[in-house]
């Protein structure tokens, strides 16, 4: 997502506004029919991918590209576009893109990343659809839990998945503080 951000505000290229508008539609899309639709395409080019992660995996990579889309758009926004000429003048533009644009990014991933995460340990729509008993995430496996009965199992389990989570928004935390983020 970053690189079509990147695409969309730093560039001239004719049709960069359907990138954005593309990135945008899964929005307006419900889980319930991006499983199925994932399902669909499963059907239609019979690729051994159902019951894997690689499905769930595409499955949240259509689900999220819009809100990730937009962390990366307001992020490179912010970066002057001066910063990378200048450093176009003396380094290739991969050279630019690692040195100067991704370090300038950070923090903007390191968001998208953890909203990503956050929302993805809840999702229950489409990964229900996708998943077998050898592939389940979070919100499946809790799900089974609560519809077995096991609700010793699921409370535990909720405390681990709220640990986790806690865990990785305090490591964000002191990922942003060493790039000079602070929390208000």
């Amino acid at each position: 997502m970053s690189l079509i951000a990147w695409i969309v505000a730093r560039t001239k290229l004719f049709g960069r506004k359907l990138f954005d508008f593309l990135a945008f539609v899964p929005i307006a899309v419900p889980g319930i029919v991006l499983g199925i639709s994932m399902i669909w395409l499963y059907l239609s080019f019979p690729l051994p991918i159902y019951g894997t992660l690689w499905i769930i995996w595409l499955a949240y990579m259509i689900k999220y590209m819009p809100v990730v889309m937009r962390i990366m758009s307001a992020a490179i926004v912010q970066i002057h576009p001066e910063m990378e000429e200048a450093s176009m003048l003396c380094a290739p533009w991969l050279m630019t893109l690692r040195r100067v644009l991704f370090p300038l990014l950070r923090p903007g991933l390191v968001a998208g990343w953890i909203w990503v995460m956050s929302h993805a340990f809840r999702e229950l729509n489409t990964a229900i659809l996708l998943s077998n008993q050898h592939t389940r995430p979070v919100g499946v496996a809790m799900y089974a839990l609560w519809n077995d009965g096991a609700f010793g199992a699921l409370a535990a389990f909720g405390v681990v998945v709220s640990l986790v989570v806690f865990l990785s928004a305090v490591v964000a935390n002191v990922v942003g503080q060493r790039y000079g983020l602070r929390v208000r």
